[in-house]
């Protein structure tokens, strides 16, 4: 719930203010996940696992709570 309320505070700041369009982000999304395993496989990383049941993967979660104060297009994704 509060960080609902903190995304929503700051989707109003950037809206105010026309900042939206400079910001970039950068999501890195890499590692061997062991705390998640057997989840967690080389074929099957963390990163694209739905660990919440929500029918999305984790890096979809974050690159959808991103796309609320950033434009999609200027979202990087960095993987290893």
């Amino acid at each position: 719930m509060a960080l609902n309320i903190i995304v929503v505070c700051v989707q109003l700041v950037f809206l105010i203010f026309g900042i939206m369009e400079n910001n970039y982000a950068i999501i890195m999304a890499g590692g061997i996940g062991s705390r998640f395993w057997p989840f967690s496989t080389h074929q099957n990383p963390k990163q694209f696992l739905d660990i919440l049941g929500t029918g999305r993967s984790l890096i979809q979660l974050t690159f959808d709570r991103l796309s609320k104060i950033c434009p999609v297009n200027q979202i990087y994704i960095v993987t290893n």
